[in-house]
């Protein structure tokens, strides 16, 4: 597994997760309830799944990522 950062000339910076030279999830983080939350989907879902995220704080933050791109 391994990852790539995008940085769009326009638009927010996006980590992809790649597995076996493919995309697997992309990763933004956004700012929720006064806290910064990593947020992620399949590279082919077009709107944000509900429940794919997880606390940027959180210690397991990304062990949680890495457990969602391999699945």
């Amino acid at each position: 597994m391994g990852s790539t950062l995008v940085l769009p000339v326009a638009g927010q910076p996006v980590l992809e997760v790649v597995s076996m030279g493919r995309t697997r999830i992309r990763v933004v983080v956004i700012r929720r309830a006064r806290e910064w939350v990593f947020i992620w989907r399949p590279w082919w879902v077009r709107i944000w799944m509900p429940g794919s995220w997880v606390w940027a704080e959180a210690d397991n933050a990304a062990d949680v990522i890495a457990m969602a791109a391999a699945a």
